[in-house]
């Protein structure tokens, strides 16, 4: 691929949606707001945020799409969605909780560990209480807006996401030891669109293309290239199921040059061609 076609991939175009809004947050900024103010979405449909975007629901019922997986909510469970993940919810009216957005902190790398969805209905009375205590000072820091309210809600927030990795929860949230695997995975957030193959990552993390995959399968329980096509795949989906960007400009969005080629990558991952899932995904909406 040529220098002048990668700057113009880079350009993070958007082509109406139904395609998905990306909802930007101001560097350095927490928010912290009851979820009953939320309930109704600010963004109506399938869309994506450049910042953590963390949900508590206390009570309540309804669904919460996260990347094609479509969870049930009910009481006493989080919800973090990524930087990029794409999702939409529907929640009964009676739903309450609340809703911490952020961007990037320096717990970023347990942050990224957390899965979509946490239950706490199994965590102790007493350490879900602590959890539900640092949530209401966050909402009631951000409602008092006082002197160094953003020096506080770092504070409350580094508490907060210590709290969740401290639960544990049958080893579904693991404390980094190895910061290798995050740094991997963030390169490949930035570089997917672009870079497919694994010696490119390794030289960014000087390593040789089989000490990284070594590394990456140890920690991740899988191979650095097959993070790499998850990757492309999951931006492959995104962009069939919301965009109206043609499959030929799919396949150029996200880093094929040949959209024959991008078409049997799709298909050998996916079991269905890129057009088909198009298909499927607008008729399950």
């Amino acid at each position: 691929m040529n220098p002048v076609k990668k700057a113009n991939k880079r350009q993070d175009t958007r082509h109406g949606m139904r395609e998905f809004g990306t909802v930007v947050g101001v560097s350095g900024q927490i928010r912290a707001n009851r979820l009953e103010s939320r309930l109704d979405p600010l963004v109506p449909f399938p869309h994506r945020h450049s910042f953590y975007h963390l949900v508590w629901i206390e009570q309540g019922t309804g669904w919460h799409e996260i990347d094609f997986v479509r969870y049930p909510v009910g009481p006493r469970q989080f919800f973090l969605m990524k930087p990029g993940q794409v999702h939409h919810w529907s929640l009964s009216p009676d739903t309450r909780g609340v809703v911490i957005e952020f961007q990037g902190t320096s717990l970023d790398a347990w942050a990224q560990r957390f899965p979509d969805r946490i239950d706490f209905q199994e965590v102790s009375g007493d350490r879900r209480n602590s959890i539900v205590h640092t949530l209401e000072r966050m909402v009631q820091e951000n409602e008092r807006n006082e002197n160094y309210v953003d020096e506080a809600l770092r504070s409350e927030l580094a508490i907060l996401i210590i709290g969740i990795a401290r639960t544990g929860l049958e080893g579904k949230i693991a404390i980094p030891e190895d910061a290798s695997d995050h740094v991997f995975v963030r390169l490949v957030e930035s570089h997917f669109d672009i870079e497919h193959s694994v010696s490119f990552y390794a030289k960014q993390m000087r390593l040789s293309p089989k000490a990284l995959t070594m590394r990456i399968s140890r920690l991740l329980g899988k191979s650095a290239r097959t993070v790499i096509q998850e990757r492309v795949l999951l931006e492959a989906k995104r962009l069939l199921a919301y965009s109206e960007l043609s499959i030929s400009e799919v396949a150029e969005r996200v880093g094929f040059d040949d959209p024959n080629y991008f078409a049997r990558f799709f298909r050998t991952k996916e079991k269905r061609s890129p057009a088909s899932f198009r298909k499927f995904s607008r008729e399950s909406e």
